[in-house]
């Protein structure tokens, strides 16, 4: 399994999800294959018990279920937007505390559970901080200005993890399962489509117990995730890529011009989106209704994508040193500086 390494030199394991590893010498892969019909759990079982007393009970060992639980909730369930991580993380580590209880000990798992409970009382004081339902997949907030990280990034493990504990405490065991079936059987990706989703199956009013944490701060892109931006101009029928620095042909024959696109989710319809070219040219477009259309397709994220566009025959756009900004809700989160070169 490429997310779980096994260091011979140092007699560890190491788990690296959503990383490339480049290491020398290589450390050599767990033989474990987990395909994309049903994971060979005899085989990792097989393997695992020829480990178990070589390992300690650390990160690692717990970490080695938690990845593989969370590969297997991505491959198979339509989860695939960026407002899931609260369900996807909070499964993986209760789950993977279940596995240390199965694989290792029961000793093992009560030890990690104790540790939970040490953590849900470290993280109280930030309860008013966090917001559940807005925690972004990693993959989302690489390029966004405001990523989560350190205590309150580590207090959303913690609470998401005590929120799927305490829904299999209530409602038996079992429920985590009845509630993937609904999440897949409705087709669901994310954000407030996964309270429902948990209100169906259990009954209780899921999206004010996430809501009463509090999530007090002024943080206008806490239900925004980004996907990709794109800024071009179009030469010979191609799009040409415009990053910091590059010269870009003014050709005013009426076929040429630059044009961007903004793929977002968003828990919450409409948002603000403007576009804003300074410098040599001045020039603003509004993302309105018209710009905008949502998505969502089998094996891909949904997004919505936002767009601006223009020739340089309008007259708009103006030869020179030109910096084109992106803001949602009202603040900046890209610019790329290029220069308009006359032809």
């Amino acid at each position: 399994m490429p997310c779980v390494l096994y260091d011979s030199a140092n007699d560890k394991f190491s788990t690296y999800f959503h990383s490339v590893i480049s290491t020398e010498p290589a450390p050599v892969c767990i033989p474990i294959d987990i395909g994309f019909e049903k994971p060979q759990i005899d085989q990792a079982r097989g393997y695992l018990d020829s480990q178990l007393q070589r390992l300690s009970l650390d990160w690692d060992m717990h970490a080695f279920f938690h990845e593989t639980t969370e590969i297997m909730i991505v491959i198979d369930t339509p989860l695939q937007g960026c407002f899931r991580r609260w369900i996807c993380d909070g499964t993986a580590d209760y789950v993977g505390a279940l596995c240390l209880g199965k694989f290792v000990s029961k000793p093992a798992m009560d030890e990690y559970f104790a540790k939970l409970a040490k953590y849900v009382e470290q993280y109280t004081p930030l309860q008013d901080q966090v917001d559940l339902l807005s925690w972004r997949a990693v993959e989302y907030e690489k390029v966004l200005p405001n990523k989560m990280s350190g205590e309150l990034n580590n207090a959303h493990y913690t609470f998401a993890t005590y929120e799927i504990k305490e829904l299999a405490k209530r409602h038996g065991s079992g429920v985590i399962g009845k509630i993937f079936q609904e999440i897949s059987k409705s087709r669901i990706t994310g954000g407030h489509d996964l309270t429902d989703a948990v209100s169906k199956v259990t009954g209780e009013d899921f999206a004010a117990r996430l809501a009463a944490y509090g999530a007090k701060n002024s943080d206008e892109l806490r239900g925004i995730g980004f996907i990709n931006f794109q800024l071009f101009y179009n030469v010979e029928d191609n799009a040409v890529p415009i990053e910091d620095e590059t010269e870009v042909p003014f050709i005013t024959d009426g076929e040429h011009g630059i044009a961007g696109i903004v793929c977002i989710d968003t828990l919450d319809f409409p948002q603000e989106v403007k576009w804003e070219m300074s410098g040599a040219s001045n020039k603003k477009w509004v993302g309105g209704n018209a710009e905008k259309s949502k998505h969502t397709e089998d094996g891909y994220a949904p997004y919505i994508k936002y767009t601006m566009s223009e020739l340089f025959s309008s007259g708009k756009l103006k030869p020179g040193e030109n910096t084109l900004s992106l803001y949602l809700q009202g603040e900046l989160v890209k610019q790329v500086k290029f220069k308009l070169v006359a032809q």
